[in-house]
């Protein structure tokens, strides 16, 4: 419980700053589909734009009817969710590292913090992002039980007159076999909510020949075909729907027609940065580029790398000297460094690099350091069952499972005010000026007047040099409607005075000049209406 409490205290804390209190762009289109289909509709369209993401929009619009004409819950719905996820991570962290409370709680809590947490909470298209990034971290889990468990726990085959095959079925499935069929479940949903997520596949064929081979062909090639299937019902899906098989690129682009094989290994090699708390692309995409920050900050960022290189030597070089490196030491190792591989890989192919993507590689980076903390400590405490006298002398030298936790408490503080930092220049984001001033027209118009306005006020904004479209004009006031349909006020862009009506007054218009200074809007209605 009072992990809960502190996860669920810094969740909140750090993205106190970040509010949604109008829905633009992305956010305001998918909304608009919602304004006017069904569940079914919405869920299961007739046609799409290259994508198909049945299960993320299943959960939208629950989402939007949930919230409802409460715009500004949005971010704090998706901090919520974010903090559900840090719980989540907190068990597996437990498991990870065989019960140490304090990294446990500095996984998750490194998770929080962390800046490329920005889009998740920003637009309530993060939502997307967060389920795929709660189903990835589940499938690792799942296979991560899978590999473990089927290497030392015994298959327990339960007895008893079972009736149908269905019943004998589920009498028979061993533990790591319901793992496995967790983290095909898991896999369903994922692919079905971001499609760059079919490059987790190969993660199933690692973990089946990282196990014994087994007695039973059948439950082999059953287990085999399984991830496959679900291939085939996403690619059939996908023409069906959206026309084509691939996935599309980002931004509307077609990954067959931007793809670079040198871009794709420099974003590669970017997402490595990333991790290891490097800004290195623009600043547009991540706030402030790495060459940009202060010395103080980049001599923290290197540190903190060094730290990381240091923990994974220690790591696997004491695995080596104790005999480690068995079948499961290899199964479990390679499952993290190939889902954080194929994460990266998968977000290198497209025509531009977000850090929303390397949130996913980020956090499974920090639950293999989670990983190596359990197996150091395993080994500490089983330090009189060392096979060699080179290794019982290692742990009479010096205790490597201590020398790691202090590598990583020195790594998570200098992450703190990194964090900081990078989270302070997040307004230099792409989308975060388009923010800006969605929620200060929100607050001139709805914040002031209130809901009470639709249907009775319309608005007019001068000179329009923000480039607003008739889309916003139509549909930005509507998601504050309960019923959906704005009452009919809208936004008008006039150039001059003699464009406004004649009828208007202080009682049934808004009239509001652009603020290029505050990223917003000023409310002149006082003004205009005075003499």
């Amino acid at each position: 419980m009072a992990a809960a409490v502190l996860l669920t205290t810094i969740g909140f804390y750090v993205n106190r700053y970040i509010s949604i209190r109008a829905l633009y762009a992305d956010d305001l289109y998918l909304w608009s589909y919602y304004g006017e289909d069904s569940f079914l509709k919405f869920t299961f369209p007739e046609h799409t734009k290259a994508n198909f993401r049945p299960v993320y929009w299943a959960v939208s619009y629950l989402w939007f009817k949930m919230i409802g004409y409460h715009v500004n819950w949005y971010s704090l719905f998706n901090t919520g969710l974010n903090v559900g996820i840090a719980w989540v991570l907190y068990l597996f962290g437990l498991r990870l590292t065989r019960g140490h409370q304090g990294i446990s709680i500095a996984i998750p809590s490194l998770f929080l913090i962390s800046h490329l947490a920005y889009y998740q909470i920003g637009q309530v298209l993060g939502l997307m992002e967060s389920m795929a990034l709660l189903f990835a971290i589940s499938i690792l889990w799942f296979l991560f039980e899978y590999i473990d468990d089927s290497l030392n726990t015994p298959k327990t085959v339960a007895n008893g007159p079972g009736r149908g095959r269905r019943q004998q079925f589920l009498k028979d499935q061993s533990p790591e076999d319901c793992n496995y069929l967790g983290a095909c479940f898991f896999f369903f949903l994922l692919i079905f909510t971001h499609e760059r997520f079919i490059a987790l596949t190969p993660l199933f064929y690692l973990a089946l020949f990282s196990k014994p081979v087994q007695k039973s062909r059948k439950a082999l090639l059953a287990k085999m075909i399984l991830p496959l299937l679900e291939l085939g019902v996403f690619f059939a899906a996908r023409v069906m729907v959206a026309g084509q098989a691939m996935p599309a690129g980002t931004a509307g682009t077609e990954v067959t027609d931007t793809f670079s094989l040198l871009q794709s290994i420099g974003y590669a090699f970017q997402q490595v940065a990333y991790i290891f708390g490097m800004n290195a692309g623009p600043a547009y995409l991540s706030g402030v580029n790495i060459l940009e920050c202060p010395v103080w900050m980049i001599l923290l960022v290197m540190i903190g790398a060094v730290l990381c290189v240091l923990m994974t030597v220690l790591y696997f070089s004491v695995c080596r000297q104790n005999f480690r490196m068995d079948r499961r030491f290899w199964g479990i190792n390679l499952l993290f460094i190939m889902f954080i591989g194929l994460c990266i890989g998968a977000s290198s192919i497209t025509v531009r690099l977000e850090m929303r993507w390397i949130y996913v590689s980020y956090t499974a980076a920090l639950l293999f350091l989670g990983f190596m903390a359990g197996e150091l400590r395993d080994m500490e405490e089983h330090k009189k069952g060392c096979k060699t006298e080179e290794s019982r002398r290692i742990f009479r030298k010096y205790t490597p499972y201590l020398v790691f936790v202090l590598l990583f408490s020195v790594f998570a503080v200098t992450k703190l005010p990194v964090e900081k930092y990078y989270r302070s220049k997040l307004e230099n984001v792409y989308f975060w000026t388009d923010l800006d001033r969605m929620n200060s027209l929100a607050d001139q118009t709805i914040g002031r007047y209130g809901r009470e306005m639709l249907g009775k006020r319309q608005v007019y904004i001068f000179y329009n040099t923000y480039k607003m479209t008739d889309f916003y004009a139509e549909y930005f006031f509507k998601p504050f409607d309960p019923e959906k349909t704005g009452q009919g006020t809208r936004i008008h862009f006039v150039q001059d005075l003699q464009d406004l009506p004649k009828n208007i007054n202080s009682e049934n218009c808004v009239i509001l000049f652009e603020s290029e200074a505050t990223r917003g809007y000023i409310n002149v209605n006082d003004q205009f209406f005075a003499g």
